[in-house]
């Protein structure tokens, strides 16, 4: 996979956290399979997680939700690389502040997809 289209295919795995429906075990896999396809490290994909994909997404898995099926890629990918572009210091200071508001509701999934994701990794 080409390193932007990796980055983007692990961008939209990661927005799955963010859709208005409560996520069974087979949707934590299935996210964790995509994610298992890239060559990213944890470390790296909880960084997409939280400067890149939440700061997005994050207010549709508030109250009283939104999207349910699965984001526009191309909305998703645009809006992304528009926060990159910003001030990155700055940016990342403000995803520090606002860190529990941006992952309320997708951070105990989180993890459950990186506890799938080390066994994907172990399987291959």
């Amino acid at each position: 996979m080409h390193r932007e289209s990796e980055l983007h295919h692990a961008w939209v795995a990661i927005s799955d956290l963010f859709l208005d429906t409560d996520l069974k075990s087979v949707d934590i896999r299935f996210i964790a399979r995509r994610l298992a396809e890239t060559s990213f490290s944890d470390e790296q994909l909880t960084d997409f997680y939280l400067n890149d994909v939440a700061p997005v997404c994050h207010i549709n898995a508030l109250p009283p939700g939104g999207e349910w099926v699965a984001f526009n890629q191309e909305w998703l990918i645009s809006s992304i690389l528009k926060n990159r572009a910003k001030n990155q210091k700055f940016q990342r200071f403000k995803n520090k502040l606002l860190k529990r508001f941006y992952l309320m509701g997708t951070y105990d999934d989180w993890l459950r997809v990186l506890k799938e994701l080390n066994k994907e990794r172990y399987k291959k």
